[in-house]
């Protein structure tokens, strides 16, 4: 409902520095798990369908396990899926989840705000870009701030899938996948 997607981006974005914790649990809308400020998220056994993203983590610690997370863009065709999916080549992001799209987005790319370390750790957990319009959207995109403890740290195991889409976009420096520094696009 409208409310409870309004009561979880609240208490998603007012949870800074603390613990919270998503189990057993299915989330749908635009952007259903966005974390915009620091905070220590946990989720597992969920199933979250977005219609801009899945899960968006712009700071902080995450801990996702046995989810899966799927971006499902309605498009009204073609050219407005490449337009949006090219949004933010050359630009900042915006705030909230005015950022690039995927079944995750994790980091920021944004000089002026959000500046603060990305950890990530996926657990059994599939990342998928859906439906019509797949092939513009990546399953899990990167941009990590550039100052120093300011980067990206994504972990995941071989469990983990990345499907649909244009899989898996490190579009800037600063960001580490299971331990080895990730060239850009």
């Amino acid at each position: 409902t409208v409310l409870a997607k309004l009561i979880l981006y609240s208490l998603l974005t007012q949870f800074n520095l603390h613990p919270l914790t998503l189990e057993k649990s299915t989330f749908t809308g635009n952007s259903p798990v966005l974390v915009n400020i620091p905070c220590q998220l946990s989720m597992k056994n969920c199933t979250v369908t977005g219609a801009l993203h899945g899960v968006v983590v712009r700071g902080g610690t995450a801990t996702i396990e046995d989810c899966t997370i799927m971006l499902n863009y309605p498009a009204d065709d073609d050219d407005d899926a490449r337009t949006t999916a090219n949004l933010f080549d050359g630009s900042d992001w915006g705030q909230g989840d005015a950022l690039n799209l995927a079944a995750m987005t994790i980091g920021n790319k944004s000089t002026g705000a959000y500046q603060y370390p990305t950890n990530v750790t996926l657990k059994n957990t599939k990342l998928i870009s859906a439906g019509t319009y797949a092939s513009y959207f990546p399953s899990l995109y990167a941009w990590a701030n550039q100052g120093d403890d300011l980067g990206v740290t994504l972990t995941y195991d071989n469990q983990c899938e990345f499907t649909g889409g244009t899989g898996c976009i490190y579009g800037s420096t600063n960001i580490t996948v299971n331990g080895i520094a990730q060239p850009t696009e």
